[in-house]
């Protein structure tokens, strides 16, 4: 049950709980990964609630020193709240060290989100077998707007294949690099990969103003202003519309 202090934030104040946790995450990754191996999270027991609660609390207070933060000061008295009740709702009666079972979330987005779009997908057999699980409807009308292919068969399916691996190249740039880093290496790109990075925000930036619903990330502020910086650098932001 959530107390009545945590019923007060806002949305605002929630993200940057959740991005001051995940700098401090990154900082102690160390330390956390062997937290919720040890109290095998995310399935945390009532009679291990205490003890995992002040492990983090350490964790905390080592990553503060590095990153002060109201947010998750204000975060270690709720926790203390919960060594109270022994519970932390949404950590109990799952699977001991399964932090994410499947992807298929990525998938029933699109579909909901544009259920009067067709969606062609490359075959993932995990995947599917998941979605067929499920009975996508509109008051009693059923949704059925996707199919999966083996993407041999697919060219465009294999245009998108290169276009991801290339986001995700860019993903874990931005997630391994540090603001200052990042102002240098594109001190130093040649006109050749200026140009092309110029491309690839010019299509992400156009996708944004064709249809915000595009554009998905689970990023953290702190990833976010990464891409930020390089847009800013780039004097590509004034193409992003409100």
């Amino acid at each position: 049950m959530a107390s009545e202090r945590t019923k007060q934030f806002s949305l605002d104040f929630t993200n940057l709980l959740k991005n001051d946790l995940y700098k401090v995450a990154k900082l102690e990754i160390d330390s956390v990964s062997k937290l919720f191996y040890r109290f095998k999270y995310p399935n945390i027991k009532s009679e291990s609630v205490n003890g995992f609660i002040e492990a983090l609390i350490l964790i905390i207070d080592k990553g503060l020193h590095a990153n002060e933060s109201k947010e998750l000061e204000l975060f270690k008295i709720i926790l203390e709240d919960a060594k109270k009740t022994d519970l932390l709702p949404f950590l109990t009666n799952v699977e001991d060290h399964i932090l994410i079972k499947n992807f298929s979330g990525f998938y029933i987005r699109p579909i909901s989100l544009f259920k009067n779009s067709k969606h062609t997908f490359d075959k993932e057999t995990v995947i599917s077998e998941c979605l067929a699980g499920y009975k996508f409807v509109e008051g009693d009308a059923e949704i059925k707007n996707y199919i999966f292919v083996d993407s041999q068969s697919k060219l465009l399916i294999q245009y998108s294949d290169v276009f991801i691996g290339l986001i995700g190249k860019l993903t874990d740039y931005l997630n391994t690099s540090q603001m200052e880093k990042i102002k240098n290496d594109f001190d130093s790109l040649s006109n050749k990969q200026k140009n092309n990075i110029d491309l690839l925000l010019d299509l992400i930036y156009k996708s944004h103003n064709k249809n915000i619903g595009f554009l998905y990330s689970i990023e953290s502020y702190e990833e976010k202003s990464k891409m930020l910086l390089i847009g800013l650098i780039r004097n590509k932001l004034d193409v992003v519309g409100n």
